[in-house]
């Protein structure tokens, strides 16, 4: 991608080039179509993960014993 700082109306009409037009080039949240579940699914990830690291370091000492 090509990002350019002036408005030259060259750059935008080469073929196989994109130029951004907006000075922030992010993706705009409201247009990604699943990151209200994907976040989700992470957070409960995440939850799971601690959970068996307390677990563990909980149960493993037990064992070793």
């Amino acid at each position: 991608m090509e990002l350019t700082l002036g408005n030259r109306s060259n750059a935008a009409r080469r073929p196989g080039r994109i130029t951004i037009e907006n000075s922030d080039p992010g993706i705009p949240i409201d247009r990604v179509p699943y990151l209200g579940s994907d976040l989700a699914r992470l957070g409960i990830t995440v939850l799971v993960m601690v959970g068996l690291l307390l677990a563990g370091s909980r149960v493993i000492p037990l064992m070793v014993r």
